[in-house]
């Protein structure tokens, strides 16, 4: 597969199809290349196939050009997948045609298997051992251009798996003890064609491969940078203004920078701090743009009370580009997407059952209508309609038919599933529907996919880390010492002294408070403190002004400068003072 691709270039190999298919526009002309270590015959290199054979026709004949016994099995593989036996060429080469404009196609006996599995497995050991040396996910830096006919190796014993169980239960033991191995392989060399092969492995692939795939969807190209500059009293007002003019290009490909007036610091540090603190307006509940969830104060859906408000709903559209934009800069902004919300974002119909992980009472008032018998419902006389009770913006109260003449319409025994399916629909999706496509609309100018194909790609969970990193995890304070250096300060001065004993004393909260006022990251990259762009710094700040006595951060680089304290109990009160006053909403000038 790779041997016609190498020795020819590019423009030649395109050459050369275009002048096939306009020569004999009826066929399709194919790169057919045996597995290299399959002991069966060479084939002709070139083929012109006929767009109306099947691929089991095609089978058939290519073992009989080989004299293969019809108990023999056959391989034939089309970008290391095995279409259908009924599949046409025309569709196979519809959906696989390369670049150049041939089909490739790969052919190999049933010795193809052995050798697939012994390969997967030895090279699987190699990058495991590898890995082991290099700390994890950073092998991928290191992992060789030529290893990429490994994951080619992989993606063909998955597909010849789907239809052979003792070939599955053979792959499975081989990659589930080495997930790692095999999760790092996939990141080095998938690329966003190959999405559907790791959604079809998402027991196999970890957080990591998952958002190697959704990184790829984002639009990514050479473009001008989008300069913001705001005035910190009208954050939010502004950056919608700015982003809506933005030209398409330098909004959707372009770097961002960001400034605020009458203030000096520039930087991943300020455009972090951009990210977090326009989220913390945009999501306030009294904004009556999203509210918490009844059962997570952590997690937000869209707000019913602007159901229909149109000076309400631009907003959406901004949240939608703008967190859009968040997790393509790889921001934690802090906030988490309530359930119902996700699987609307993802494509998904939302049930009785899915209302459990956000509004358990909900969930229970509607299973207990379900569970009543006959006897019991009509003895409990609930005195129901096919109409709920809303407030709209201005908290008044209005009744909604959830059908036609639906508030003259009686809730039954026999009707009451019904009832139930409506109200679900009305009250978590009709009532926010405008707003939830105004999301999705803002969301998708960000991307190269369609809405659902990015949030089916990721889990729930996954999101959860995108927007709000390790929040589950504590902060060790052991790790964070780890990975800080030292600037005119050594480890055993008694300003470094003190000042770790005083962070070890600090709950979580204040801890997140401080690593936030020095890197702007209130919430822990998946990988830890190792996962930082930058290893984290304590300088020595040489400033004598007693007016100045405060800690200060250069968020940009992760460095915390600190005086020399006259004693413990001084320097905690500086640093207790950093924390709880958000000194850090001023980067630079504490």
């Amino acid at each position: 597969m790779a041997s016609f691709k190498v020795s020819k270039s590019i423009e030649a190999r395109t050459s050369e199809a275009t002048r096939v298919r306009k020569k004999y526009p009826g066929d399709i002309p194919v790169i057919m290349e045996k597995y290299v270590h399959s002991h069966v015959p060479k084939l002709r290199h070139r083929q012109r196939l006929s767009p109306n054979l099947t691929l089991g026709v095609l089978k058939q004949k290519i073992r009989e050009n080989l004299n293969l016994d019809s108990e023999k099995a056959i391989f034939v593989f089309v970008n290391n997948t095995l279409p259908p036996a009924d599949a046409l060429m025309s569709e196979i080469d519809e959906e696989h045609k390369d670049e150049d404009g041939f089909l490739y196609m790969t052919y190999g006996g049933e010795d193809i298997i052995t050798d697939l599995l012994f390969t997967t497995r030895i090279s699987l050991d190699i990058i495991a051992r590898m890995m082991a040396e290099l700390d994890g996910f950073s092998f991928l830096e290191h992992m060789p251009a030529t290893w990429s006919p490994y994951f080619s190796h992989v993606q063909m014993l998955f597909a010849i798996s789907e239809s052979d169980q003792d070939v599955m239960e053979q792959t499975r033991e081989i990659v589930k003890v080495r997930l790692s191995a095999f999760c790092s392989l996939v990141a080095a060399f998938s690329s966003l064609q190959d999405r559907n092969w790791v959604f079809r492995q998402r027991d196999y692939t970890n957080f990591q491969v998952r958002h190697h795939f959704a990184s790829m969807m984002f639009r990514r190209e050479e473009s001008e940078t989008l300069y913001i500059i705001l005035d910190r009293p009208n954050l939010l007002t502004e950056s919608l203004e700015q982003m809506a003019n933005a030209s398409p290009t330098s909004l959707l490909h372009g770097d961002l920078s960001v400034y605020f007036e009458e203030e000096t610091a520039v930087g991943e540090g300020v455009l972090r701090e951009w990210f977090y603190l326009v989220c913390e307006k945009l999501f306030e509940p009294g904004r009556k743009l999203f509210v918490h969830s009844t059962d997570d104060d952590r997690r937000f859906t869209p707000d019913t009370a602007s159901y229909h408000d149109e000076n309400l709903l631009k907003y959406f559209q901004f949240a939608g580009r703008f967190i859009a934009l968040a997790l393509k800069n790889d921001v934690q902004v802090g906030v988490l997407l309530d359930h119902v919300f996700y699987l609307q974002l993802a494509g998904k119909r939302v049930s009785l059952e899915d209302i459990r992980r956000t509004d358990e009472a909900e969930y229970n008032s509607c299973l207990q209508i379900l569970q009543l018998s006959r006897e019991e419902f009509d003895k409990a006389d609930l005195g129901l309609t096919f109409s709920v009770e809303i407030e709209d913006n201005l908290k008044k109260k209005l009744e909604i038919p959830l059908c036609e003449q639906g508030t003259d319409l009686a809730v039954t025994y026999d009707n009451r599933e019904s009832y139930i399916n409506m109200r679900i629909e009305n009250r978590y999706v009709t009532l926010i529907k405008d707003q939830v496509s105004q999301f999705i609309q803002g969301f998708e100018e960000m991307i190269s996919v369609p809405h659902d194909v990015f949030f089916n790609t990721l889990n729930p969970e996954d999101i959860d880390c995108l927007l709000r990193g390790k929040e589950q995890i504590a902060i060790c304070v052991d790790e964070w010492k780890s990975h800080t250096a030292y600037v005119n300060f050594k480890e055993t001065d008694a300003t470094i002294k003190w000042f770790w004993q005083i962070v070890n004393e600090m709950d979580q909260e204040t801890r997140r408070k401080l690593l936030f006022f020095w890197t702007a990251y209130k919430y822990l990259p998946m990988g830890g403190f190792k996962d930082f762009p930058e290893k984290l710094t304590i300088s020595r700040n040489f400033d004598h002004d007693r007016n100045r006595p405060l800690p200060m951060a250069q968020t940009c680089s992760s460095q915390l400068q600190l005086r020399v304290y006259s004693g413990f109990d001084v320097m905690k009160n500086q640093l207790i003072y950093v924390t709880e006053n958000w000194i850090s909403t001023g980067f630079g000038i504490a």
